[in-house]
């Protein structure tokens, strides 16, 4: 029920800041990325004017935030939305717990037509998500992954793939892997669902 949602979002903004609450990085964070599941980007977006400016930061702040809001920039035709992509990127490339934000630019490189790159970073961030036990990450790598691999052109290609069970010599055929990354997506999916 999105009133009660809405009401509850609401309490939690009313609330007073204890010792258990996120940093005010993390919770800006956290109200932007609530606009946007609301898909009220205008108002995310200014909400996240500090994060997306780089004036307020921790650990995992702006990282996740540009990458949470590279495709819905690019959705809204905001100016910044490469910007969002390369920045966000260039801050979770190489630091395996944000194999779950690197889902937003495999989304990101799809829409914007970048199929190639997308690719090389589909191959690049394969073996963290292959090793990850989160689930949650899992999800939406495959899921964009799997979306990905359906729009490249030249169908009879491998692509690098280490740890991918079927892969031979680190390599697997596009479809094959097409296939897993769907297929785990949407098992992983349905364990939420149970």
């Amino acid at each position: 029920d999105a009133t009660l949602v809405e009401r509850e979002f609401h309490a939690y903004e009313d609330s007073r800041r204890d010792h258990y609450a996120d940093c005010a990085a993390c919770e800006t964070n956290f109200r932007a990325w609530y606009r946007l599941q609301t898909g009220d980007y205008d108002a995310a977006a200014q909400i996240a004017a500090p994060l997306l400016e780089e004036r307020e930061s921790c650990a995992e702040v702006p990282h996740i935030t540009f990458s949470i809001f590279c495709v819905p920039a690019k959705l809204a035709g905001d100016d910044r939305a490469h910007h969002f992509q390369i920045r966000g990127y260039e801050l979770i490339r190489n630091n395996r717990d944000f194999s779950m934000e690197v889902a937003e630019h495999l989304r990101f490189k799809l829409i914007d037509g970048e199929i190639d790159d997308g690719v090389t970073m589909l191959e690049r961030h394969l073996p963290w998500v292959l090793d990850s036990l989160m689930d949650s990450r899992q999800l939406e790598f495959y899921d964009a992954a799997a979306h990905l691999l359906e729009h490249v052109e030249v169908r009879d290609v491998t692509i690098r793939a280490e740890g991918l069970p079927d892969a031979v010599e680190g390599r697997a055929d596009l479809e094959t892997l097409r296939q897993f990354c769907a297929e785990k997506a949407v098992l992983i999916a349905r364990a939420f669902d149970e």
